[in-house]
């Protein structure tokens, strides 16, 4: 019975068989191949003997390949070829993974039909009919069949026992020949490795059957120990399916083998099905064959890598930004076991910390990311093993902190305006035309949201004017300032970030002129240095700055580096300090002017009683000044009652005073029970005498004494000037001050020793104290000697372990010398300007009476340091 090859329900049942056949027998590991048998005589789809109609390729793509291709996703299809009309659907089957088998072999093909699968996928030969047939009607011929084999390039042949028997010989040629027939001919390799290193090794192949391999397929290299066992499988990236037929190749590798103890081993060669079989799955064309199909071709030695250390930074310049991190990345390779590794790092000659190291890994990445202040660093990295440094990386830096963001920088800038607002709202508001300046800044800020880029004429600008809000402060509050310093001191603050401003503008290396700067600075010093006698202490603050940021500036620009910081940062810093320096000549002429209006220049005379002597005027001032008339002399001398107006120049401003003489007094007041420069405990009594005498002024701590009454007695601790004149103009000046008696014993409270004085060394220390243990005085760690001075912070530690804080009175700063330093702490801690912290506040309790830091420890501060050389 023929079936109706398109009908539906023929075609349905088809189906369903096949279906079943796939959940049976798909990826079935004893199975081959299956046959697509359904239509044609003997389902070889051809109609020979039979007869009937033949379907279209299409048709037997569609309705009898396609339902095998959709069942079986594992097991290889095969079609076998029956007619030449069906080549199109067997070339898309091929394309789609079904194969090929050609039978009648010998009598109605020679082979070449499978050729269309070659490359792709395997195909298959089947002979006529059996061996005694074909050599019964004279069919059978091996050279023949060789010849077939060449045409079709087949990885299956049809073989039974009784053409084995007959040509046994043959049938082991044909065996080897049909399919893949690999052999490796020379192999290149050394023999000896290290550890860390890999083996390089050349294999050369040929392929002597007519076909490539098509199953899957990995080639492994493997170590075996002296009694063949297998130490290690390395998986190589050799594809044999790309070994053609009859073509020699070469392959190179590199093999990698770490971790492996040291010794001698064999190398070998396995070709694998499947990647987690035990044993190799191929064989191949040589002898050299393991019992568990490795092939053997060389012996090596393994030896164990040296140690290595490798420090590489995140940035090799010398200039680098605080803003960015500072990484070392740390590599350590092939550490010993039983070894003990760490790696220690230090930064600025400090240790910062120690970072312990896993030696049972084979490789060791540490990062190590360092922070650094502004200016100079240096930090070194030690890798030690067993406490031996192996490697050190030590490395010298400067670091600046610089903003690389315009949206950024505006931001700090308009916050800084924002809180500088805030701080001095009354202040702005009586100082004529700064709000409107500061709001014409804010406004050119708010101009440059969203910019990428910003000139540097315009950054420049921005700088320049916003520095010029100082010298408008400094013009409206002449008298004040002590407000205008601490002004001045948060626009600085803020003129910082101009500074970012301006680096971020230099996009081409700028001239770095600094000699104008340099010749400002040089102007003001010059200033500050022929007025000493003003104690100009703001000037010095700013122009102290304004020679900081030229250093710096002049540093940068000469580094023997290139970097893309380095030019902007010594440009803005160099424009920093020339507007400083603007800032610290305005301030210095406001101390002149200020001094001079308060301290006019003295006009006395020679004579102050009636006689008949000539009679000198003469022109006196705590500065320097000069005559410009009568031949620049400062005296004038009367031969008779009249006037002369002395013309004279004070700091550059032209000056006159007109000098009477109507008597003559050579006498100027006398003053008793005090001299000058004398310390006094608790009280003094001065005695002023004259019988001219007109005026009597009492000066303490700078304050003219309005209340007090000649001659009387003084109890209150300060800093005296008594000055005597009489009617003539004479007068007689002294200088002294007056404390309360100290008292001497020192205050243990707490943890704390009180009440030391300057310049007390640890053997007076010893005298005094009255402590009954041993003990000794620590200054970060290191003890004191006999001759060192106690500086307050000082520890001393009892041997029973207890610890007290050494103050000594008015040594805030804790340099162990009562000076300038700390009365200037002092006074900015009075004015708000900074904290103390508790330690301090302590030191500058300088007359110890406990309370809160006052304007009576300021006074007791300043006798101290007055009267410490007396």
């Amino acid at each position: 019975m023929i079936p109706i090859w398109t009908d539906e329900i023929f075609l349905q049942k088809l189906t369903n068989f096949v279906q079943a056949l796939a959940e049976r027998y798909d990826g079935n590991e004893s199975i081959a191949y299956i046959d697509i048998r359904s239509y044609g005589n003997w389902g070889e789809q051809h109609l020979g003997l039979i007869g009937g109609e033949y379907l279209t390729s299409d048709q037997l793509e569609q309705l009898y390949i396609t339902p095998y291709k959709e069942a079986f996703k594992k097991t290889l299809l095969v079609n076998p070829w029956g007619d030449k009309r069906y080549n199109t659907a067997y070339q898309w089957s091929i394309d789609n993974g079904i194969s090929i088998r050609r039978d009648g072999i010998f009598k109605y093909s020679d082979g070449t039909e499978c050729k269309m699968a070659y490359g792709k996928l395997p195909s298959i030969f089947e002979f006529t009919s059996n061996y005694k047939w074909m050599v019964e009607n004279n069919l059978w011929s091996q050279e023949n069949l060789l010849q077939y084999m060449d045409n079709g390039k087949p990885s299956y042949i049809q073989f039974d026992a009784s053409l084995y028997a007959n040509n046994k010989e043959f049938c082991h040629e044909i065996g080897n020949k049909m399919g893949y027939y690999f052999k490796w001919k020379e192999v290149t390799f050394s023999d000896k490795i290290i550890g860390n290193e890999k083996q390089e090794i050349t294999l050369d192949f040929i392929n002597e059957g007519v076909a490539p391999l098509y199953e899957p397929c990995t080639v492994y290299i493997g170590l075996m120990d002296q009694n063949y066992q297998l130490a290690k499988k390395v998986k190589t990236e050799i594809d044999p399916h790309t070994w053609k037929p009859n073509e020699r190749v070469q392959e190179h590798l590199s093999l990698s083998v770490e971790a492996m103890k040291e010794g001698d081993y064999i190398l070998a060669l396995g070709f694998f099905l499947n990647e987690n079989d035990e044993k190799p799955t191929y064989l191949l064309g040589n002898s050299n064959k393991t019992e568990d199909n490795w092939y053997v071709f060389g012996k090596v030695k393994l030896e164990s890598p040296q140690e290595e250390y490798s420090i590489k930074n995140s940035d090799d310049h010398f200039l680098i930004n605080g803003y960015d991190n500072y990484e070392s990345n740390i590599q350590l390779s092939h550490l010993k076991k039983d070894s003990s590794y760490v790696i220690d790092l230090y930064i600025n000659q400090e240790w910062v910390k120690t970072i312990p190291i896993d030696s049972t890994q084979e490789k060791v990445n540490q990062k190590l990311t360092m922070d650094f202040i502004e200016g100079k660093n240096s930090y070194e990295i030690q890798i030690k093993k067993d406490n031996q440094i192996q490697k050190t990386e030590k490395k010298e830096i400067y670091v600046c902190h610089f903003i690389r963001n315009i949206n950024e920088i505006r931001a700090k800038l308009l916050d800084g305006y924002k809180h500088f607002e805030h701080a001095f709202q009354e202040e702005i508001s009586q100082v004529n035309g700064l709000a409107e300046e500061i709001e014409n800044l804010k406004s050119l800020l708010n101009q440059l949201e969203n910019s990428s880029q910003i000139q540097v004429n315009k950054s420049t600008e921005l700088m320049e004017k916003h520095y010029e809000l100082g010298l408008t402060i400094l013009k409206a509050i002449p008298a004040k300032q002590t407000l205008a310093n601490t002004m001045l001191e948060q626009l600085n603050e803020i003129g910082g970030w101009y500074e970012d401003l301006v680096s971020i503008s230099l996009v081409d290396e700028e001239d770095f002129t600094s000699n104008q700067t340099e010749e400002s600075i040089h102007q003001v010093l010059v200033l500050i240095n022929n007025n000493k006698d003003l104690e100009m202490i703001y000037a010095n603050e700013i122009i102290e700055s304004s020679q900081l940021c030229f250093e710096k500036a002049h540093y940068l620009y000469h580094l023997e580096e290139e970097n893309n910081m380095k030019i902007g940062l010594a440009v803005s810093k160099n424009l920093h300090a020339k507007l400083l320096a603007t800032w610290a000549n305005q301030f210095a002429n406001l101390y002149l002017d200020e001094y001079i209006e308060s301290n006019p220049i003295m006009l006395s005379y020679s004579n102050s009683d009636l006689i008949n002597q000539n009679v000198t005027a003469t022109l006196s001032a705590p500065y320097d000044f000069q005559v410009t008339n009568n031949h620049q002399a400062k005296t004038y001398t009367f031969t008779q009652n009249g006037s002369f107006t002395f013309h004279y120049s004070i700091r550059g401003q032209a000056k006159e005073i007109t000098a009477t003489v109507t008597n003559i007094d050579k006498t100027p007041p006398t003053i008793t029970g005090v001299e000058e420069g004398k310390l006094y405990f608790d009280e003094a009594k001065p005695i002023v005498q004259d019988e001219n005498l007109q005026e009597v002024k009492l000066i303490v701590n700078d304050q003219v004494f309005e209340s007090y009454e000649t001659n009387t007695t003084i109890k209150v601790e300060g800093i005296y000037q008594l000055i005597a004149t009489d009617k003539a103009g004479n007068q007689t000046k002294v200088s002294f001050e007056i404390i309360e008696t100290p008292d001497l014993n020192y205050q243990i409270k707490e943890d704390k020793i009180l009440n030391i004085k300057n310049n007390t060394t640890k053997s007076i220390f010893d005298q005094t104290i009255r402590i009954n243990t041993s003990y000794q005085i620590k200054r970060q760690n290191k003890v004191l000697t006999n001759a060192d001075k106690i500086a307050t912070g000082d520890i001393l530690e009892t041997s029973g372990g207890q610890t007290y804080a050494l103050i000594v009175a008015g040594d805030i700063d804790g340099d162990g010398e009562v000076g300038t330093i700390d009365l200037v702490k002092m006074r900015k801690y009075l004015l708000g300007a900074i904290e103390l912290n508790d330690i301090e506040k302590l030191a500058a309790d300088a007359n110890v009476d406990g309370k809160a830091v006052g304007i009576q420890d300021l006074v007791r501060l300043r006798i101290l340091i007055l009267s410490k050389d007396n």
